[in-house]
């Protein structure tokens, strides 16, 4: 774009014509820092989720259904195989 063009839309812009662009507000360093919290416990919630997920689709592949809680590493000590045999090392780690 050229100068000219810019002072034709800021005239416009001024004139009331909010169609032309959008003023963007920058956050000030203090909010912006404040936001950096929840953005962080989004991700991590999201990540938790790929992992609960990736681990249930192992062991589904496996015919085993449970669920992920607090006892989930020693419940999973307990689980066995449709033949009666524990998991495979490999699996379990």
């Amino acid at each position: 774009m050229d100068a000219t063009k810019l002072v034709t839309m800021l005239i416009r812009y001024h004139s009331g014509d909010r169609k032309v662009w959008h003023v963007v507000r920058v956050p000030s360093v203090e909010s912006e820092d404040g936001r950096q919290p929840h953005r962080e416990l989004g991700r991590l919630k999201r990540e938790r989720t790929q992992h609960i997920n990736r681990i249930k689709g192992l062991l589904a592949g496996q015919g085993i259904r449970m669920g992920i809680g607090k006892e989930f590493p020693r419940d999973l000590e307990k689980i066995r195989l449709w033949d009666g045999s524990a998991l495979g090392p490999g699996l379990r780690a």
